[in-house]
């Protein structure tokens, strides 16, 4: 997620747009909660995953902003800004590491 425009193109080679939100979904915001709730991450940090997620959910609603040629629009540099921002504050946690991974 946090990648620029042209990395994220380059990373999805054949794949759809929307896997990048998928994959934030299925590795990030459906651990959430959870991550939460046992300590692993801040509510701080938990919000700002949440405010992502509830992006990418507005982005739904615009099927042209999920194209390849897209992902220099406006509502995916605020994405990628948050994601970054993410990142940031995981560094206090030792799970870094797995969100980067999952955060393209």
């Amino acid at each position: 997620m946090q990648l620029s425009s042209e990395e994220q193109t380059k990373y999805l080679g054949k794949s759809s747009v929307d896997d990048i939100a998928l994959t934030f979904d299925s590795n990030v915001t459906i651990h959430a909660n959870n991550f939460l709730k046992a300590n692993i991450i801040t509510s701080e940090q938990f919000d700002l995953i949440m405010k992502i997620d509830d992006k990418l959910d507005k982005m739904s609603d615009d099927k042209d902003i999920w194209a390849s040629d897209k992902l220099d629009e406006v509502q995916w540099c605020e994405c990628r800004v948050m994601a970054r921002e993410l990142l940031v504050k995981l560094k206090e946690n030792d799970i870094e590491t797995f969100i980067n991974e999952n955060l393209y």
